[in-house]
């Protein structure tokens, strides 16, 4: 995994050394507040101003309530954008991602986490906001277990989500598949969330299908869906977002899938 570069910081390093997380491979830091995007307000709501106060002094009444109320209104929402936006720098001031070869550590308002990617359970979260068919942007939240078993959210705070998300989780991925797989092998079932699995069946609650009836597995409306004797049904109405180590499942379920299919 050939990312970014970067040194961690002293707290960083050593809770990496701590969980036994290996070398170094990315560095991420927060978002730079974006602070451009407001300038046309500010230029809307300086243009408002100028109006009201040249209906003021042309005696203007009509101008003056229309261009007062623009005005006062364009003031408080940037000024509360403005605040908003000032918090959350101060917030996240310090707060570093690191990715090591073996798990990362988030650092967020003093606290220092680490992960490794053969414990973790990682729920992916990522969600597409848009306005007049069209996407205006995208949030991302990884809610992970750390190595003391503490749940906690990673969001989309942190420079190039659209990066560091799917890296972590090919990561994980790669160091649970080989011990999930061996572990359906020797006659184990293996449980995600609501969604579980043997070397012979797949199925939710007490609702199964054989590996040998599925033609495809995919994603469907945010559901976990399979195509059997050429009809597609969700195994489960849970969405995916709630399925922990989603990957993890898919990468074992596609396997089983090919391995029933040609055994």
């Amino acid at each position: 995994m050939e990312l970014n570069a970067g040194r961690p910081g002293a707290n960083e390093h050593e809770a990496a050394v701590g969980a036994g997380l290996g070398a170094h491979r990315a560095s991420y830091l927060p978002v730079a507040p974006g602070w451009r995007r407001y300038r046309g307000m500010v230029i809307v709501t300086a243009v408002g101003w100028a109006v009201l106060l040249g209906s003021m002094a042309g005696g203007f009444v009509v101008g003056e309530i229309f261009a007062g109320v623009f005005a006062v209104m364009f003031s408080g929402r940037l000024l509360w954008d403005l605040v908003r936006l000032r918090y959350f720098e101060g917030r996240n001031r310090g707060s570093r991602l690191e990715l090591f070869q073996r798990g990362f550590v988030v650092a967020f308002r003093g606290e220092v986490r680490a992960f490794r990617y053969d414990t973790t359970s990682v729920l992916q979260n990522i969600v597409r906001h848009n306005g007049y068919g069209t996407t205006i942007r995208i949030t991302y939240a990884y809610t992970c277990t750390d190595v003391t078993g503490a749940k906690v959210v990673v969001r989309s705070g942190f420079e190039r989500p659209e990066e560091w998300g799917p890296a972590i989780q090919q990561a994980v991925t790669d160091a649970q598949l080989p011990s999930t797989a061996a572990a359906i092998d020797a006659g184990q079932r293996l449980d995600f969330g609501d969604v579980w699995m043997t070397s012979g069946l797949v199925g939710s609650g007490g609702k199964s299908v054989a590996w040998s009836e599925i033609e495809e597995i995919r994603v469907r409306d945010g559901l976990v869906s399979l195509r059997v004797a050429g009809q597609w049904r969700a195994l489960t109405t849970t969405p995916v977002r709630y399925v922990p180590n989603f990957f993890v499942f898919l990468a074992l379920a596609q396997d089983l899938r090919r391995r029933n299919i040609s055994g």
